[in-house]
């Protein structure tokens, strides 16, 4: 009985681990869909990280916001594109949105919808 309930638990946990993980994560698909995104920071929203692994050209930013200047746009940059390295703004204020874009030349940059926290 007790190792029905602790695999039950465990089949929970399983199941709900994605979900927590990409909450509060935004994605913009570029030429390698997925490969450019941003998310919130340890559970308080005071910081967002922004990954480029797509090795295009283009580099991946994040565009945000904090509750403690809602009209001013901040903007972290991934430092060096398709590899493990991630750009990261920290914040005394919260998260309130922010979204994923990819830094392209003679054209306008292409988002994400913006994440709402």
């Amino acid at each position: 009985m007790r190792l029905r309930i602790a695999s039950a638990i465990f089949a929970l946990i399983t199941a709900i681990s994605p979900a927590i993980a990409l909450a509060g994560t935004v994605w913009y698909d570029g030429s390698d869909p997925g490969d450019n995104y941003s998310w919130d920071l340890y559970g308080d929203n005071t910081a967002v990280r922004i990954h480029d692994g797509e090795c295009d050209g283009d580099g991946g930013y994040a565009n945000y916001y904090t509750t403690g200047d809602l009209g001013t746009e901040r903007r972290v940059d991934d430092p060096d594109g398709c590899s493990s390295a991630e750009g990261t703004a920290s914040s005394l204020f919260y998260l309130y949105k922010h979204r994923t874009c990819e830094d392209h030349q003679f054209a306008p940059d292409p988002c994400s919808g913006y994440n709402f926290e």
